[in-house]
């Protein structure tokens, strides 16, 4: 231990046989030269905070030990989030997710699969007027209010080439659908 003008400078270890308490008037500042703030419990590192190419990386050094976000809800501990490292860092939220910028665009490299498992059923819905429903292995597509149909576009939603109304007429290319089929239309055999 050495104290001079610059402050309190210390080499090894400190070690408390109970609990050791850090009270600042100012802030607390950690400065590791070694880029790494490690957390350990007898000896075992389980986690560690570090500088990485000076992004802020938080580690979860046992292996396949996943990383808890954990909070008070009404005088209730909740797991707001878990992010599964077995699984590739697979995210598990508690509840939904709200995106700020509605007209922000999120890009997936694999395929989108939302799954309510305590219901059974699988949907994915843009305004909750219509979506797509799995269930007990069929795929619906469906729309909530009767004014609307359910539409099959080109790329880009560029033409439309099936519409299905509410009340199951159908309809191909830039046709309105019709229990009564114009003159010029286009047949299917099934």
């Amino acid at each position: 231990i050495k104290l001079d003008d610059s402050g309190l400078k210390l080499k090894g270890d400190i070690e408390a046989t109970d609990s050791l308490t850090i009270d600042v008037t100012g802030d607390l500042s950690l400065d590791p030269s070694g880029n790494d703030i490690r957390f350990k419990v007898n000896g075992v590192e389980y986690g560690k905070f570090k500088d990485d190419s000076d992004d802020f990386a938080i580690f979860s050094s046992i292996q396949d030990k996943d990383i808890l976000f954990k909070g008070n809800d009404g005088g209730s501990t909740i797991e707001a989030l878990k992010l599964d490292m077995s699984d590739s860092g697979w995210a598990h939220f508690n509840s939904g997710i709200a995106v700020g910028n509605a007209s922000s665009t999120s890009t997936f490299s694999g395929g989108v699969q939302i799954h309510n498992s305590s219901a059974g059923y699988s949907v994915i819905s843009g305004d909750g007027n219509g979506g797509v429903y799995s269930a007990n292995g069929d795929v619906q597509f469906y729309t909530n209010n009767s004014v609307y149909a359910i539409n099959f576009y080109s790329a880009n939603k560029g033409t439309k080439r099936i519409a299905i109304s509410d009340d199951g007429n159908v309809a191909f290319g830039d046709f309105t659908p019709s229990a009564t089929p114009p003159a010029d239309y286009r047949s299917i055999e099934i």
